[in-house]
């Protein structure tokens, strides 16, 4: 089992945990179709590497008084 697969696993017991009785069969594969994409996304930004000096983009905006 890799890495994803193991994450997919654990948020949808999770789901499964909190919501099974509000799901039928197709409404689980519904969610586990968005689970394994949320995983996906988990594992990308795990894998991204971050210097101690990154920051987050931030633009500057300066207020101005409406008249």
């Amino acid at each position: 089992m890799n890495c994803k697969d193991k994450v997919a696993e654990g948020l949808l017991d999770l789901v499964i945990k909190r919501y099974s009785s509000r799901l039928d069969p197709q409404g689980l594969e519904e969610v586990r179709k968005g689970v394994e994409v949320i995983a996906e996304a988990v594992i990308a930004m795990r894998n991204m590497k971050l210097e101690y000096s990154d920051e987050p983009h931030v633009v500057f905006k300066p207020y101005e008084k409406e008249d």
